[in-house]
């Protein structure tokens, strides 16, 4: 099933045309389909999101845990995030793809990050 939702993302992507066209991930399926399982990479650090609902990776060089879920009703990725001790706390963001890098909007902020797989 995974590859079928990846193959789907790759033809919409395909059909947007031009380079930097972000496509937006807008379910859990694409979601897991696309980036969960995966070692996303970005400065400075990198993040794996789990099957299991659960993140890990590092950040600042620091370790970084925590859990994550889809929000069906707004199309958001929302996540609770600890790096080393400092508790990130709870947001919500737009995930989009473009080939193998994803591109997070958090809501809280509007801080943008691009992450590629690694």
């Amino acid at each position: 099933m995974r590859y079928v939702f990846l193959a789907t993302l790759a033809a919409s992507l395909i059909a947007a045309g031009s380079a930097g066209a972000w496509t937006r991930i807008t379910s859990e399926e694409e979601h897991r389909a696309f980036g969960v399982g995966r070692l996303w990479v970005a400065e400075p650090g990198h993040i794996v999101m789990h099957d299991d609902g659960t993140v890990t990776g590092e950040w600042v060089g620091l370790p970084m845990t925590g859990t994550w879920y889809w929000d069906e009703a707004e199309g958001f990725f929302c996540r609770d995030l600890q790096i080393g001790q400092a508790i990130r706390g709870f947001d919500c963001m737009v995930f989009e793809a473009e080939g193998n890098q994803m591109r997070t909007t958090r809501n809280a902020t509007g801080e943008v990050v691009i992450f590629t797989a690694d």
